[in-house]
């Protein structure tokens, strides 16, 4: 037997969807830190505008992922609270 058809499918999640979550992530662990006073805030701001630039190309390319919501609002989070940091 060569198996079910649901072990057939395609991977859930691509590894470019995968990395935008992960780089998000990270993004926001660096902030927390910036904010926190132990550095990594501007680190932080510069990887969720690459976790940003990722989840675009993940979803243009039709990936649906529930979790790809962290790098759509991480960044635009960090634009507008900004000016608040000094």
């Amino acid at each position: 037997m060569t198996g079910s058809p649901e072990s057939r499918q395609k991977p859930a999640h691509t590894p470019l969807a995968r990395g935008a979550v992960g780089l998000a992530s990270a993004a926001a662990v660096l902030v927390a830190l910036g904010i926190g006073g132990l550095g990594g805030g501007g680190a932080g701001a510069a990887l969720s505008l690459a976790a940003f630039v990722t989840a675009v190309v993940a979803k243009v390319k039709h990936e649906r992922w529930a979790l790809l919501w962290l790098p759509f609002l991480l960044f635009p989070a960090l634009l507008v609270s900004s000016p608040f940091w000094v």
